[in-house]
């Protein structure tokens, strides 16, 4: 059952059904690596490898970030681009952001970077 708002207005009462998108770190990192460009989920592993993300991220194994598109594409945040298709490859599907997609990418960033963390808290004191 999918959470409902309820919003009471001139004394009229409302229901509408609203989805709570899961947070979570692969989340974020497929949204903002679509974000710069469309791409596969085998170039995002190689990206976050490269930029040594997998140190704090799970990707090691791809089954996280397929299982977290599968979870964003049901969402509406990303969208299929194209398939690509070579001659003794596996086909490759390119992924790239929706509006609502990068939204909440640029709404869950705003969230982060606007609540200090703990350890920099105690500094203070």
């Amino acid at each position: 059952m999918k959470p409902v708002d309820i919003v009471i207005n001139s004394n009229i009462i409302t229901m509408k059904k609203t989805n709570t998108i899961q947070r979570s770190p692969v989340a974020l990192a497929i949204l903002a690596l679509l974000a710069e460009e469309p791409m596969h989920p085998y170039r995002m592993q190689q990206l976050l490898k490269e930029r040594g993300k997998d140190e704090v991220i799970n990707v090691r194994q791809r089954t996280s970030i397929y299982q977290t598109i599968d979870r964003l594409l049901r969402d509406g945040l990303i969208a299929v681009r194209e398939t690509l298709k070579e001659p003794g490859k596996p086909d490759r599907t390119v992924y790239e952001s929706t509006e609502d997609g990068r939204k909440l990418f640029r709404e869950w960033l705003r969230d982060m970077l606007s609540v200090p963390s703990l350890p920099y808290l105690s500094c203070l004191y």
